[in-house]
């Protein structure tokens, strides 16, 4: 189930939502590469808090209750939708951290080739009638 910010604004308090919110944003935000691990980071970390709490009541459910899975009381299932809505904001953090390192690897890649074909031009234009020189191991 994809969470929507109604739905979030109903599990979150207002500093989580904050970050739910964010996520939400269109890539043409200006990102940055730290300030996304850093919310990748803050949300890990509410998803680890409220898996906890999870993990926690049930097993206090269980003692309770004396049976394998235990009694899910409201605040248990509660917790759960809280996990699944940092899991689902956790993957659009992660999405965009890894097009913003394609896109920044593409771009370096890019002037990666630029100088290539500056040096390349350089080299020829040193050496006037001297065609430039094949790189070794691309010839056929």
């Amino acid at each position: 189930m994809a969470y929507t910010m109604i739905t979030a604004r109903r599990l979150c308090s207002a500093a989580e939502l904050e970050l739910v919110a964010a996520s939400f944003a269109s890539d043409k935000t200006a990102w940055t590469s730290a300030r996304l691990q850093n919310k990748i980071q803050r949300t890990r970390k509410l998803r680890d808090k409220y898996r906890e709490l999870v993990r926690r009541t049930r097993a206090a459910g269980r003692v309770a209750s004396g049976g394998r899975y235990g009694a899910q009381p409201k605040t248990q299932m509660l917790a759960v939708q809280r996990v699944k809505l940092f899991d689902e904001t956790l993957a659009r953090y992660t999405a965009k951290l890894a097009r913003l390192n394609a896109a920044e690897r593409a771009a370096q890649e890019r002037e990666a080739g630029k100088r290539k074909l500056q040096r390349l031009f350089a080299r020829a234009a040193a050496s006037p009638g001297a065609a430039p020189r094949p790189r070794a191991g691309k010839t056929k």
